[in-house]
């Protein structure tokens, strides 16, 4: 028989194995733990990816903010004209209305002009070719008709009653197309100040002249209480609300427009191998139709956008096609520009030179580069200044035109567009031909 015998270990020495264990589970303390080889690089290149995120996005933000920054500071390169047609109280009144406000920082310059010299079409014209900003004058014949009306009234009832229209007294006119918010911020203002306190001038000489108001009746006392008033003459309309999105938003979605679409189209035509083994020839035959229907189809819905928003303003037919016309341009100069980037940019720093040129064409529609620091001039290159300056003669059915100026911009921005869209298809097809290139595009 055999005999199977069971070795048992004392609870103690049960116990020291377990410990022993348990310590060779857990690194020694003096020991540190491995680390990743890449983790270090990881983190470093996340740092500095943050850094140059946050550069490039203060930077931009800078640009734009710095280009309304202290803009009451150059109201005064912005002219209104002011003429006394009137030759009378009420007429020297306005003059020294203006003189008192013209000592005043932050308000516009104003020329005064000759009655003898000047006529009202003269003045008309300047603002409506944008030589100046607006105008004001003193209608003629104001201070008499006022006068005969008050003197017929206390003289005798009888005969023929002259009229007298206290609205009649002054006129101011502008641009609102010109710059809406400039014009609404910066000139209306002062314009509805001037008229305002020159009215008030006019009272209070009146007050000495007619103390005693019992012969007059209702209407003749309510015109010797207020008896100036302005009419304001809009030459150039623009009543709808979205207005003042056209300069800034307006800009935006045109580029976005090309950016997103062109992303898609890179990715789709990379996936499909067509930059691999396609000539670049070729490819320029595919791509160029497509770059012509997607601009016009976008452009299109940019300019009838503007159009749906329009609360009853009618461009007309003539002007809608020239607005087209325009947005296609400047769509077109953006499509080229996108491409190019996309073409010799990595796809980790894209996205900083899209935003930077977003920022920079935005700062260079926002505001007139009149009322900007003397640095902004560098708007004058911008395509997007070129394409808003053309906007607004068209808004405006002719006004402020500037086309002999920015329609050769534009013209000259689109040939170097199509020479830089070439060179960037070029880039693109040699760089996905090669194997270390094929993940960045």
């Amino acid at each position: 028989m055999s005999h199977i015998s069971a070795t048992t270990k004392d609870p103690a020495h049960f116990e020291s194995d377990l410990e022993l264990k348990s310590n060779t589970l857990q690194p020694r303390p003096d020991v540190p733990l491995p680390q990743h080889p890449l983790k270090k690089k990881a983190i470093q290149t996340l740092l500095a990816a943050g850094t140059l995120t946050m550069i490039v996005i203060w930077a931009n933000v800078l640009w734009l903010f710095g280009s309304l920054y202290n803009a009451h500071s150059y109201v005064h390169r912005l002219e209104v004209l002011v003429v006394d047609f009137d030759g009378g109280l009420i007429g020297s009144a306005l003059t020294t209305s203006i003189q008192s406000i013209a000592a005043r920082p932050g308000v516009p310059t104003f020329t005064f002009l000759s009655a003898r010299e000047t006529s009202l079409e003269q003045v008309r014209d300047k603002v409506w070719h944008g030589d100046v900003w607006a105008a004001v004058w003193a209608n003629a014949g104001q201070t008499e008709a006022f006068n005969s009306y008050l003197t017929t009234n206390a003289s005798s009832t009888s005969g023929a009653t002259p009229s007298y229209d206290p609205s009649a007294a002054y006129t101011y006119t502008g641009l609102q197309t010109r710059y809406f918010t400039v014009w609404s911020s910066y000139v209306l203002p002062v314009l509805l100040e001037a008229t305002g306190t020159a009215g008030g001038i006019v009272n209070t000489a009146l007050q000495s002249v007619y103390r005693d108001r019992s012969g007059f009746d209702g209407a003749r006392r309510s015109v010797l209480a207020n008896p100036t008033g302005a009419t304001f003459e809009n030459v150039s309309p623009m009543p709808f609300t979205v207005r003042v999105l056209l300069n800034t938003v307006g800009v935006v979605i045109i580029i976005l427009f090309q950016f997103f679409f062109l992303m898609g189209q890179n990715g789709i035509f990379t996936g499909m191998g067509l930059y691999r083994n396609t000539s670049t020839k070729t490819l320029l035959t595919l791509k160029y139709p497509i770059k012509i229907v997607w601009t016009l189809l976008t452009s299109l819905s940019v300019a009838g956008l503007c159009q749906v928003f329009d609360e009853g303003y009618r461009l007309g037919g003539k002007n809608f096609i020239a607005l087209w016309a325009v947005v296609w341009v400047f769509a077109l100069i953006s499509y080229s520009t996108v491409a190019f980037l996309l073409a010799v940019i990595p796809l980790s720093f894209l996205t900083n030179f899209i935003l930077t040129l977003i920022m920079t064409s935005v700062a260079a529609t926002v505001f007139p580069i009149d009322v900007q620091n003397v640095f902004y001039r560098i708007s004058y290159i911008y395509p997007s200044h070129a394409y808003w300056q053309v906007a607004m003669t068209i808004y405006g059915r002719g006004s402020y035109n500037r086309l002999y100026i920015y329609l050769p911009v534009l013209a000259t921005w689109l040939i170097v567009g199509e020479i830089v869209y070439c060179l960037g298809a070029v880039v693109l097809a040699r760089k996905s031909r090669k194997p270390v290139s094929e993940e960045g595009h």
